[in-house]
C-alpha cells in the first residue's frame, strides 16, 4: 500500500517541483542487483534517487537508513513499507549487511551514502568504505549518482523546503574486482577516494577535509564563491552560494558560543543576499549584518576585515546624516591594521571620492597601485587605481604611475 503511495504521489510531486535536470540515465544497469551510490545532503536525495530510477528503469529502491529512524512506530512502520534497511551507524551492522546482500542477491536496487550522514556544510564528505565491500561480496555495480541542489532545499536541521531545482548526473558504473586478502583496507579505502572524486566530479562539489563538522572556514568559502559567482566556471548563482553561508553560520551560532569569525562570515552572508531583496526586507537585512560586524568589532578591535565591512555599511547609507565620516574612519582604521590590503585602499579612495576629499583618495589610490596583485580582483583594482590618478595626472602614462605609485 505504502509503495503505491510513493509511486504514486511522491514520484510525481518530485518530478514536478524538485527534480531538474538529469543526466548519464543510460548508465543505469537495465535489470539485476546493482548498488546506487550518492552523495547525501537531504532528507529529499531518497526522493530524488527513487524517481530517477523509477522514471528511468521502473526499478524500486532500497535505501539503507540509520536505526534511529525505526525507533518510533510510525516512522517504522514508513520506513519498513517503503523498503529502508535499518543500519547501525556506530558499529558493524552484520544484519543490515545480510539483509543489503540478499536484496542485491535478488536482483534489487540499493542506494547507499558512503558519507554516512547528510552534509551540514554542503561539501562532500570523506566516504567510508562498506560500500565497496557491499558491492564486492554481492558481484555487483556500482552506480555513481551525483545530486546537486538538494543542500539548498532542505538542508539538516530545516523543516521546510525551499524551491530550488536539483540537478542529477550518473556516471559510468564501476566493477569492484576481489579484494586481495592481505591489504584489503588499503584497497578499500584506494576505492573509496576514487568512488567518492567522481561523485565529486559529478556534482562540482569538493571533498571537505574538514570533516563532518561546520565551521567558519566552510562559511567562508560559500561566501567567496558568491563574489567570484560571475566567473563562468561557478556552477551556482551567488545567492544560492551565501545562502549556504548563511545557513551554516546561522547553525554555528544556534549551537556554539559565538566568534568573530562566525559573525563576520555571517554578516557578510546578510549583506550579500540584501542585494537580492527588495523593500523592507532589505533594508531589515542589512541592518542586521551591520548589527554581525559590530558584534565582530566589539569582540576583536583589531579585525580589519569587519572595519572594513562597516565602512562599506556606511558608505551605501549615505541618507543616514554623519554616515560617509563614519565610513571614512572605519576604512582608515583598516588600512592602518592591514596596510598591504589592496580592497581597503581602494575602499578608503573611492569612499574620499564621494566624500570629496581628493588628496586622501589620491593617497589611498596611489597606495593601492603599488602593492602587488595577488589576484584577479587585486588586478582589477589596480586598473582601476590606475585610471583615477590618470584622471588628475593625465600628463603621464600607466608606467610612470606605476612609478610615482
Amino acid at each position: 500500500m505504502i509503495e503505491q503511495v510513493s509511486r504514486g504521489i511522491i514520484v510525481p510531486v518530485t518530478q514536478r517541483f524538485v527534480l531538474g535536470q538529469v543526466e548519464g540515465t543510460e548508465y543505469i544497469p537495465e535489470s539485476g542487483g546493482y548498488l546506487i551510490v550518492a552523495n547525501h545532503a537531504s532528507f529529499i536525495d531518497h526522493f530524488v534517487v527513487a524517481t530517477v530510477i523509477q522514471r528511468a528503469r521502473g526499478h524500486r529502491v532500497y535505501f539503507l537508513t540509520k536505526k534511529e529512524s525505526f525507533e518510533h512506530p510510525v516512522s517504522r512502520w514508513w520506513h519498513t513499507a517503503v523498503g529502508c534497511i535499518p543500519l547501525n551507524r556506530q558499529a558493524a551492522d552484520s544484519q543490515a549487511i545480510r539483509a543489503t546482500l540478499r536484496a542485491l542477491n535478488n536482483g534489487q536496487v540499493v542506494c547507499v551514502y558512503p558519507e554516512g550522514t547528510r552534509t551540514p556544510t554542503g561539501f562532500l564528505q570523506p566516504g567510508k568504505p562498506g560500500v565497496i565491500l557491499l558491492a564486492a561480496l554481492a558481484h555487483v555495480p556500482i552506480v555513481p549518482m551525483g545530486i546537486t541542489g538538494t543542500f539548498d532545499v532542505l538542508p539538516k536541521h530545516r523543516r521546510w523546503p525551499r524551491r530550488h531545482r536539483v540537478t542529477v548526473r550518473i556516471g559510468e558504473s564501476l566493477s569492484v574486482p576481489l579484494l586481495p586478502r592481505h591489504n584489503r583496507d588499503a584497497a578499500l579505502t584506494q576505492w573509496m577516494q576514487m568512488v567518492m572524486e567522481r561523485l565529486s566530479l559529478l556534482t562540482d562539489e569538493p571533498i571537505w577535509p574538514g570533516g563532518s563538522m561546520p565551521n567558519h572556514s566552510a562559511a567562508r568559502y560559500w561566501n567567496e564563491q558568491g563574489i567570484e559567482a560571475t566567473n563562468q566556471h561557478q556552477t551556482l548563482t551567488a545567492q544560492r552560494y551565501h545562502e549556504r553561508a548563511y545557513y551554516i553560520t546561522q547553525e554555528l551560532l544556534r549551537h556554539e558560543p559565538p566568534t568573530a569569525d562566525v559573525l563576520f562570515e555571517y554578516g557578510r552572508a546578510l549583506g550579500r543576499l540584501a542585494l537580492a531583496h527588495r523593500g523592507l526586507t532589505k533594508i531589515v537585512t542589512i541592518f542586521r549584518a551591520r548589527r554581525a560586524f559590530e558584534r565582530v568589532v566589539h569582540m576583536d578591535h583589531h579585525y580589519a576585515h569587519a572595519l572594513y565591512a562597516l565602512g562599506l555599511w556606511h558608505q551605501t547609507v549615505p541618507w543616514i546624516p554623519g554616515r560617509l565620516s563614519d565610513a571614512l574612519s572605519y576604512f582608515s582604521a583598516a588600512v592602518q591594521l592591514v596596510p598591504d590590503q589592496i580592497g581597503f585602499w581602494m575602499g578608503l579612495g573611492r569612499c574620499a571620492i564621494v566624500a570629496h576629499q581628493w588628496e586622501l583618495a589620491e593617497h589611498a589610490f596611489h597606495q593601492a597601485a603599488q602593492l602587488p596583485a595577488q589576484t584577479v580582483a587585486d588586478q582589477r583594482r589596480h586598473y582601476e587605481a590606475w585610471a583615477w590618478l590618470l584622471r588628475w595626472h593625465p600628463e603621464r602614462e600607466i608606467n610612470e604611475v606605476k612609478t610615482h605609485a
